[in-house]
């Protein structure tokens, strides 16, 4: 028997989800609430102390550079392999 198939084979029942893609989902929408109000402080200081010391300015960039790594994860496993359960086996990484 090959691989793939002994793979389909144990894959006969879609698994439940609920637990685990249901919580990458959430953790998704709320990182991506909490980087939104990350960009709006970023932007709000900016504009507001213009003229701060750079290595302060140089803190402020790194802790507002972009983290899309986790939805991008989301993605992959959420919308592209939408109801593809062999996708679930292989990792984004």
């Amino acid at each position: 028997m090959s691989a793939p198939a002994s793979i389909l084979q144990s894959l006969e029942a879609l698994p439940s989800l609920d637990q685990t893609f249901g919580a990458v989902l959430l953790g998704s929408f709320i990182g991506l609430m909490l980087y939104g109000l990350t960009i709006h402080q970023s932007f709000r200081y900016f504009r507001l102390y213009p003229t701060d010391a750079p290595y302060l300015k140089a803190t402020v960039r790194v802790a507002a550079r972009p983290r899309h790594r986790d939805v991008a994860d989301s993605y992959h496993y959420l919308v592209t392999n939408y109801f593809n359960p062999l996708g679930l086996l292989d990792g984004v990484w």
